[in-house]
């Protein structure tokens, strides 16, 4: 008797669960977003295939190279985004909600420590192309942390682009931007001059700290000696 019992309470229990899930069209550990915008960057890490280039003075400099220490330096970024339009299943369910991004979500990149944002403008234009009249599809600010290092904080911001309840939903949609920095060193000779090796976005490069420009001043001083005023010091011929 109470083996029957227990059968038909599990039996009861495992339909409505059926009956949960069928209204609800979820599954049972669909993982749910949570309220407010979300930190992207593990995911834009994984799937978002960065793409960085250095350039100064309009060269590209690789890794390993040295970076001049009198002069700014660009860092351009370059990405995919994942949006829902991506994210179609087979069956037209709802997809992981964890794996696109979404209005207002962001991604922060490491850049690295000892340098300084050195451009005009904050925040700068995300944009969904390297084209000068491409579509702006987000903002990026520059924050540096108690120890010195630098990041970039995109934050997608377009509703055309990434709001999810779109009739037409976008897909394969690519983001740029490109900022100025430069080497955070005292001009004054405080910093030990010489060459060191530097990270930026996890590649290694060079910079050479000159020493400090000396300035020397010199002045001139003394008296006027009028000797036309003195008689015992004329010259008579």
């Amino acid at each position: 008797m109470k083996i029957t019992r227990q059968r038909k309470t599990l039996t009861a229990v495992a339909i409505l669960i059926a009956m949960l899930v069928q209204i609800t069209g979820f599954g049972l550990f669909t993982p749910v977003r949570a309220d407010g915008p979300m930190d992207m960057t593990e995911l834009i890490e994984s799937e978002g295939e960065l793409e960085t280039v250095l350039t100064q003075g309009g060269k590209t400099l690789e890794e390993g190279g040295t970076i001049d220490v009198n002069q700014s330096f660009k860092i351009s970024f370059d990405f995919k985004v994942p949006v829902r339009g991506d994210k179609e299943t087979v069956d037209g369910s709802d997809p992981d909600v964890t794996t696109y991004v979404k209005t207002n979500d962001y991604v922060v990149f490491e850049i690295g420590e000892g340098f300084i944002y050195s451009g005009s403008e904050t925040p700068i234009e995300l944009k969904k192309g390297k084209e000068e009249n491409a579509e702006v599809i987000g903002t990026v600010v520059f924050e540096t942390n108690s120890a010195g290092k630098v990041s970039a904080r995109v934050t997608f911001t377009e509703e055309s682009v990434f709001d999810d309840n779109l009739i037409n939903l976008p897909s394969n949609v690519s983001a740029w931007f490109e900022a100025d920095f430069e080497y955070n060193w005292d001009k004054e000779g405080a910093d030990e001059p010489g060459e060191r090796a530097v990270s930026v976005l996890g590649k290694t490069y060079n910079v050479d700290v000159p020493e400090a420009e000396v300035i020397y001043t010199m002045t001139k001083t003394g008296e006027f000696d009028d000797v036309a005023d003195d008689p015992e010091q004329r010259t008579i011929t």
